[in-house]
């Protein structure tokens, strides 16, 4: 059985590699690492518009996962999570922190500004391992969620870095939270 200290080192491992990844990518492209932060909207708008939008797509994502048989793969990988590695609230928290601040500093801060929206968002997805060619449930909601990472990229685009993290935040945190308030017995999980 994996244990709780297990999941942190992973989830802390991996997360707080990506600003580092973007530290060195910005670094070797002789730019300030600073210029992630700069704001382009006022601090409170991005954050408040990020938050908002994140929770009300994180709720039609999370009934949509729940409720339609189709995606009943991603239920499980969600309740496997939580119940595995016995997340709590806490948990969830720290999860939602980390992945909204580390990726999106990554993905939206930096790649993006290379790539472009539509490629960063496709290079997201994919890390995320939501195009897969065993499982085609899997893909059809990996397509699902480059439309919201696109969504992202034009929040990001539109206001600033704070409302992709906030929104990622608020996605990640209302999507893990309504599973875990459901339990696992609500669901038929083989």
């Amino acid at each position: 059985m994996k244990t709780k200290k297990f999941f942190y080192v992973i989830l802390f491992s991996l997360e707080l590699l990506l600003p580092l990844i973007a530290f060195l990518v910005i670094f070797f492209q002789k730019k300030s690492f600073s210029s992630i932060f700069l704001i382009k909207n006022p601090l409170i708008l991005q954050i408040v518009t990020g938050i908002l939008i994140g929770m009300i797509l994180g709720i039609i994502m999370a009934y949509i996962a729940k409720k339609i048989n189709y995606f009943n793969i991603i239920k499980k990988l969600i309740m496997d999570l939580i119940y595995e590695f016995k997340i709590n609230f806490f948990d969830i928290f720290l999860i939602a922190f980390l992945a909204g601040f580390c990726e999106e500093i990554l993905f939206r801060g930096v790649l993006q500004e290379i790539l472009g929206i539509f490629l960063s968002s496709f290079v997201f997805i994919f890390l995320h391992g939501y195009f897969n060619p065993f499982s085609l449930n899997i893909t059809v909601w990996g397509c699902i969620m480059y439309c919201l990472s696109l969504g992202i990229g034009f929040l990001y685009e539109n206001y600033g870095i704070f409302a992709a993290i906030s929104f990622h935040f608020s996605f990640d945190f209302i999507v893990l939270y309504l599973f875990y308030r459901t339990g696992k017995n609500q669901f038929e999980i083989s």
